[in-house]
């Protein structure tokens, strides 16, 4: 299941638990959570193969990552990190990972920045 490989990469690369700790869920912030956090969710998943990248591929799974955090150069930091982990990553399950879309927050209700990360990660 692709939900946990991706779990695994965020939260057990030492450069990004030492910015988040073990704050890392699926597609929600819980209520009350401490801060900085880091969410992912599938946002599509087009299984019907393609070409592109110059590869061919089974699946192309549109991953979204939001940070969350309380200062705006911390969101940055932790952005940079996701990046470094996630950026042209490929393992036997997966060919690759490619970023495709980054866009940043303000929520003035709650007073945390947060960095909505889209990635193409290809299988």
């Amino acid at each position: 299941m692709i939900q946990a490989d991706i779990f695994t990469l965020l939260g057990t690369n030492s450069a990004l638990t030492a910015l988040v700790g073990t704050n890392v869920y699926p597609v929600v912030l819980p209520t009350g959570s401490a801060l900085p956090a880091i969410t992912y969710s599938i946002t599509s998943n087009v299984t019907n193969g393609g070409y592109s990248l110059d590869m061919a591929w089974s699946s192309r799974i549109r991953l979204t990552i939001d940070v969350f955090s309380t200062t705006y150069l911390e969101c940055n930091n932790i952005v940079a990190a996701v990046h470094s982990v996630l950026d042209g990553y490929s393992d036997e399950t997966i060919q690759l990972i490619t970023p495709e879309n980054e866009q940043d927050f303000y929520m003035s209700n709650a007073l945390i920045y947060r960095t909505s990360l889209d990635f193409y990660l290809y299988q």
